[in-house]
């Protein structure tokens, strides 16, 4: 048994989906990435922008990194560990089911601590980073090439058995792909096939998007995203041609997931009066939802997404 297949071993027992490894290298997406950037689709997401040129290579993230092993957690794992903090309201302003939960930055991150421990102990000399969503990493490309997946039309990764309702995070190590795979047998495993393309014909993601954010070239443009307008953005104003099409989401998006065929079914999403919301005090707010992801959007973005949706 190879070194990664104990890792996975491993990672299967702490709860992850899957896990895959890649060796280090430039980005091969780089310059499409700057390209997209350029177009303005980043929106005001400067930050984007600003870590543009890290993204050229991982080394930008550990250096003298040789390898990227890449935890893939799906949506229904993390639904099925961690219970919604909300109460079940019958109706109300719409948030998508894993931002009611405990964060799944924390989640991963602990997860691939685990693992990153186990690797110490066993090469003390090397290095490690753990990072999700917190690094400049094209987080998609390294998964593709970690073999977790391919571009859907919904410009996500789609795994090959959880389909794109998925997280991901990242383990960088000087430990080279060599290493990591040395000593296996790869009839020792049942890996799911990975589809070159998951789509083939179908559009039910670009039909699904209500503000046609999704391109035929399976780019997004975030200035008419709604996960976009009610998650990233930072001020009060909106177009009046996005917040007629929020369709009550308070926070999120997830239509282009819920309708792709590879995504299974997925958890409703959580409701909150929006009432409840705009009568919301820090006091409230705090105890309620520190731990999840509302917390980093914050009461007063939140609110403000309420009087979007009036």
């Amino acid at each position: 048994m190879s070194l990664l297949q104990e890792l996975r071993a491993s990672a299967e027992k702490l709860g992850l989906t899957d896990l895959g490894a890649a060796a280090a290298g430039p980005a091969q997406g780089y310059e499409r990435f700057r390209a997209w950037l350029e177009e303005g689709n980043a929106a005001r997401m400067t930050y984007l922008e600003r870590g543009a040129e890290a993204r050229r290579h991982p080394e930008s993230v550990l250096p003298r990194v040789r390898s990227l092993l890449v935890g893939v957690l799906s949506l229904k794992t993390l639904v099925d560990e961690n219970p919604s903090v909300l109460p079940p309201y019958p109706s109300g302003g719409a948030i998508v089911p894993y931002a009611v939960r405990r964060d799944y930055h924390t989640v991963l991150k602990e997860k691939l601590h685990a693992l990153r421990a186990q690797l110490a102990e066993r090469f003390p000399g090397e290095r490690f980073r753990v990072c999700v969503d917190s690094a400049p990493l094209l987080e998609k490309e390294w998964a593709h090439r970690s073999g977790l997946g391919s571009y859907g039309r919904n410009t996500l990764l789609i795994h090959p058995t959880a389909g794109p309702a998925v997280f991901l995070g990242f383990l960088l190590t000087t430990l080279s792909l060599e290493e990591l795979e040395s000593g296996g047998d790869p009839a020792d495993e049942q890996r799911p096939s990975v589809l070159t393309d998951p789509c083939g014909g179908c559009r039910r993601c670009l039909d699904a998007c209500p503000t046609g954010a999704l391109r035929e070239n399976r780019t997004l443009d975030a200035r008419r995203c709604l996960n976009y307008w009610n998650i990233e953005h930072p001020g009060d104003d909106i177009p009046e041609d996005i917040r007629v099409r929020l369709g009550g989401c308070l926070f999120g998006c997830d239509r282009c997931q819920r309708v792709c065929p590879h995504c299974g079914a997925l958890p409703p999403p959580a409701r909150v009066p929006l009432e409840t919301v705009e009568k919301m005090t820090p006091e409230e707010f705090q105890p309620l939802f520190t731990g999840t992801p509302l917390a980093r959007l914050g009461l007063e973005r939140l609110q403000r997404n309420a009087r979007w949706l009036r």
